[in-house]
């Protein structure tokens, strides 16, 4: 890990474990059980996206500024897997090594604090000193940031790719267009809001707006891929349960050996990309992470 990626990531920790106990202290039902969802240790890989896009515009390397948008990333994130992991979809018992939020609290109870989370996401962004968050960002970047992360959550993102999954599962279906179409609006729509989010907050161009929508896109995508082929060995979730309830993924209709030999290609395009947009050298950091990212075993 990079020493400006180890330097924010602890700045998002402090910052994120404050606005957690501020904000949720626990000494009702509601806030003790979004404490519980909140606190668990994720690899805050979209924090981490939106702060190497950020230093890729940015000279000013300004941790507070980008806090509000990191906080209210992950707990999109979060949300997600909270309604992910209930029985009426991908009913899974555990999350992050630790009980998901149903287990403990019940169902329904969990789709209130995972409906709890989404709502307060968008309020952090549009006033974060509510919150106790420093807020350096003029009411035009936060318009345009509650645009790009409710794109990339609700019904033409995220939300979307789960209704197609649920869809797929149930009838059975196998088709790669759809299989693409899950992996696309599930898991990319958001890697790519996170690298759009940290543009803007850097003050990227137009032109180079557009052009990390496109990489965040593909890099969504062969995440999801390496998700597919770690999941009959992970263990921070329950292993094999893609397969085993007849779930769309990567390998439906594809060989390992042909996704890693994808995967390969690809990350080759996202770093050509990327060089592509800042001065040579100033995307080590970047590519650096993303080499980790893609090489984890969990």
């Amino acid at each position: 890990m990079s020493d400006g990626l180890e330097e924010f990531l602890l700045n998002f920790e402090k910052e994120f474990r404050g606005f957690i106990d501020r904000t949720y202290p626990g000494n009702d039902l509601c806030g003790k059980m979004i404490n519980y969802a909140l606190g668990s240790q994720g690899k805050r890989v979209r924090p981490s996206l939106l702060f190497l896009t950020f230093r890729l515009f940015s000279k000013d390397v300004d941790y507070l500024k980008i806090i509000p948008a990191s906080i209210a990333l992950e707990m999109i994130h979060t949300y997600s897997l909270i309604h992910d992991d209930l029985p009426c979809m991908d009913d899974d018992m555990l999350r992050r090594s630790r009980y998901t939020v149903h287990v403990l609290y019940g169902e329904a109870q969990a789709v209130l604090t995972g409906d709890a989370i989404l709502t307060d996401s968008f309020s952090i962004i549009s006033d974060p000193s509510k919150f106790g968050l420093v807020d350096r960002m003029s009411s035009e970047v936060k318009l345009q940031l509650v645009s790009q992360l409710s794109s990339g959550a609700g019904s033409t993102g995220m939300v979307r790719g789960q209704v197609l999954d649920i869809y797929a599962t149930d009838m059975k279906l196998e088709s790669e267009s759809l299989v693409e179409q899950i992996r696309l609006n599930k898991t990319a729509k958001l890697i790519q809001t996170a690298m759009s989010m940290g543009a803007l907050l850097g003050d990227a161009s137009d032109k180079k707006l557009e052009e990390v929508f496109k990489i965040g896109t593909l890099l969504g995508e062969v995440f999801q891929i390496q998700d597919d082929l770690l999941d009959d060995t992970i263990k921070t979730k329950t292993p094999g349960k893609d397969k085993r309830s007849f779930k769309l993924t990567a390998l439906t209709n594809n060989t390992r050996t042909d996704l890693v030999r994808y995967v390969s290609l690809s990350m080759d395009k996202i770093k050509n990309k990327i060089e592509g947009l800042v001065k040579s050298g100033e995307d080590y950091e970047f590519k650096k992470y993303i080499n980790q990212l893609m090489s984890r075993t969990y």
